[in-house]
């Protein structure tokens, strides 16, 4: 991972926000009720259909965090907003280090697309949030390996949760982000993938 510029380094984005008066019944194309759709479309806008499962599945990990967490740190619109910025950046043919007019042509500037994707992904305060059950700090939630529902389930009478956002100052290593960004990178998954693509970005799956 690329290391970050001391002191502040996370790129949050401002979410976009729903229409509060449109005619749907309080329903929008951008509550949060319908990120996972936007998502689909927006991977396959980004010729990256084929990465949703996985994305699905990590992304799921983070359901109900929404509820214990600041305005702003939604990881289903977090990780919408990003792909919906890197959609309009393709449509202005402003992607760094990728030929717009060879998105989907070239294998490598898929794998260069997703890299700068889930690097923004990494930036975003969701994913910097921590938990645990008990005041002996255990067990702490690992969202690459738990959801946060079955997390949740943990917990029983008489015991606290604490939630807290990560300073600053801390690592990704130490965040674990390491790990996510090797296990959303690895391609092994990928029908025309072989082991040297994905040699150096194996990770743990969930």
């Amino acid at each position: 991972m690329d290391q970050p510029n001391p002191p502040r380094w996370r790129a949050q984005m401002e979410p976009l926000q729903p229409d509060e008066e449109a005619p749907l019944y309080g329903r929008d194309e951008l509550d949060h009720a319908h990120a996972p759709y936007v998502i689909a479309r927006a991977l396959k806008q980004l010729d990256l259909s084929d990465w949703l499962p996985k994305l699905m599945e990590w992304l799921g990990h983070y359901d109900g965090l929404e509820a214990h967490v600041e305005d702003g740190n939604d990881a289903a619109i977090s990780v919408r907003d990003v792909l919906l910025a890197f959609v309009s950046k393709q449509a202005g043919k402003k992607l760094v280090g990728v030929a717009p007019n060879e998105l989907g042509a070239d294998r490598a500037h898929k794998i260069a697309l997703k890299k700068q994707v889930v690097d923004a992904f990494l930036k975003q305060d969701f994913v910097w949030y921590c938990a645990v059950w008990d005041t002996d700090m255990r067990p702490r939630w690992n969202p690459l390996k738990q959801s946060w529902m079955s997390f949740c389930a943990l917990g029983g009478q008489g015991v606290t949760m604490g939630v807290w956002l990560r300073p600053l100052d801390v690592t990704p290593e130490e965040q674990g982000l390491d790990k996510v960004e090797a296990y959303l990178l690895d391609n092994d998954g990928d029908d025309h993938g072989n082991e040297d693509d994905s040699a150096n970005a194996r990770g743990e799956a969930p």
